[in-house]
């Protein structure tokens, strides 16, 4: 395998599972999606992660929980903390890093293939057993 900066180059497995688990906190894709239609302050990202990515009967996501899940996702370049100084108060809001956009933009493909998926195993699931020959 070829290295890049003197580090061996991932392969195609290890490089998915590498993106795969800068996303996998439960509440990662809720943030990155909700800050793909722009930029947000912490407690409308709270609001809009609850009001359009918490299934029915599932605990809202907490400030402590949103704190947790943004700080990896700041380490790692896909959100930006952008924090502007003001005489009454610090004001700061979180928005996507080029970074951020492109793996938005990336997996609307691996989107699309589950929704295809689940329709057509649901589809399957739905038909009537076929009849057995004895």
């Amino acid at each position: 395998m070829a290295s890049v900066g003197g580090e061996r180059e991932l392969s195609y497995a290890q490089a998915l599972e590498s993106a795969v688990v800068l996303v996998r906190s439960k509440w990662a894709t809720a943030v990155l999606y909700s800050l793909a239609r722009g930029p947000l302050r912490m407690g409308d990202l709270l609001d809009e992660v609850n009001e359009h990515h918490t299934r029915p009967g599932e605990q809202p996501l907490s400030y402590k929980v949103l704190s947790a899940t943004l700080k990896p996702l700041i380490e790692a370049d896909l959100v930006l903390n952008h924090k502007e100084a003001d005489t009454f108060a610090a004001k700061s809001w979180y928005g996507l890093t080029s970074h951020g956009r492109a793996l938005i933009r990336a997996s609307s493909p691996l989107v699309k293939w589950y929704q295809d998926y689940r329709a057509a195993v649901e589809a399957k699931q739905s038909q009537p057993p076929s009849p057995t020959v004895d």
